[in-house]
């Protein structure tokens, strides 16, 4: 009874091998295409991971140094120059150098700014002359933007990270489509040759 059951099972695998479509080159190489790009865009968000966090500890160690570098220092307006662009208008002021030595010059001042936003010089409501604003210096006095945060670390790094995903799975998806175009003209001309050499016998052409 087992002998036989086996057999039968046996014999019904070989009915279904024999049955089935035998694969193609082409379906072989599509295959392995399609598990080569899944590994690939596996791979890729590692390094992207990488390159995101890289980016986010160079950002920081930036952050670092500038906060060591540059400080606020009062800045008294002495005169608006008038120029003015969307976001920022300069003037002249003066304000105290690292060795106490008042320097001149002209600073930008940021239109409307939002309080604690980052990432201009100095805010002023008012630039009529004898006003105090806050301006960021270096080392050497001379003014310039405020330092890069750790927030603008954190978004420098998915930016990078984002970046390289999306032109990576851009670049997997158009190599993905030439696999497909390449497979399919490959089928399409074994389709032909194939229905060349069955195509008369089907159709009743051929005796």
């Amino acid at each position: 009874m087992g002998s036989r059951a086996w057999r039968s099972g046996r014999a019904r695998r070989r009915r279904w091998q024999a049955d089935r479509m035998p694969r193609r080159l082409s379906d072989r190489v599509e295959d392995f295409a399609a598990w080569l790009f899944i590994v690939t865009a596996l791979l890729l968000v590692v390094v992207a991971a990488g390159v995101g966090g890289s980016v986010h500890r160079d950002g920081l160690a930036r952050s670092a140094a500038d906060s060591a570098q540059r400080k606020q220092v009062p800045a008294e307006v002495l005169a608006d120059d008038r120029a003015v662009t969307a976001r920022f208008r300069t003037v002249s002021a003066r304000w105290a150098g690292p060795d106490g030595v008042p320097i001149t010059g002209r600073i930008a001042l940021e239109r409307a700014a939002p309080a604690g936003r980052a990432g201009a010089p100095a805010r002023a409501a008012s630039t009529a002359p004898g006003r105090q604003v806050m301006i960021w210096v270096d080392d050497r006095g001379h003014p310039g933007p405020p330092p890069a945060t750790a927030a603008q670390a954190v978004q420098a790094g998915v930016v990078a990270a984002v970046t390289l995903v999306l032109l990576g799975l851009v670049a997997l998806g158009g190599g993905w489509l030439g696999v497909r175009a390449v497979v399919a003209r490959s089928n399409g001309r074994h389709w032909e040759r194939e229905w060349a050499r069955v195509g008369p016998r089907w159709s009743g052409r051929v005796h």
